[in-house]
């Protein structure tokens, strides 16, 4: 999988708590090709660096034994935390779809492209997220800050 990084870990001073992310992008695969290809999943990740991720996000369409499931999870150190996964799966391949992320001291809130809305604990303790990349068949198309 080939990665998208938005921002890097020499992000001066990061992005501070209390901070909405607004991430859009979309599924490359076509549609009709889905059952053609290697099962498909995409990835976001926000943190520190590729080894500190407060929010690895993972919708897996059909992939690791997960069909229509999000996993998250996080990674300190290099060392990955325990899964949390959430059956709500509202993403359709060859679409284009929002996801919102709220960002504080204790919890990231993530709202789904459907207006479902669940919590990640911010299990890092960063105040600053400077480093966020993208991986597998999701393009990012737009990142706003609120």
């Amino acid at each position: 999988m080939l990665g998208t990084r938005v921002l890097s870990p020499g992000c001066i001073n990061g992005v501070p708590t209390g901070t909405d992310w607004l991430v859009r992008g979309g599924c490359r695969w076509p549609r009709r090709l889905q059952s053609h290809l290697l099962s498909p999943s995409f990835v976001l990740n926000l943190g520190k660096d590729s080894n500190n991720v407060c929010l690895h996000f993972n919708p897996r369409f059909d992939i690791h034994g997960d069909i229509n499931t999000i996993v998250c999870n996080s990674k300190d150190g290099g060392a990955w935390g325990t899964e949390q996964r959430e059956s709500v799966f509202p993403f359709q391949p060859g679409s284009v779809a929002e996801v919102c992320i709220s960002f504080d001291q204790a919890d990231l809130t993530i709202k789904l492209p459907d207006g479902y809305t669940f919590k990640f604990p911010n299990r890092l303790d960063l105040e600053a997220i400077n480093y966020l990349a993208a991986e597998g068949d999701f393009k990012i198309k737009c990142v706003a800050f609120e």
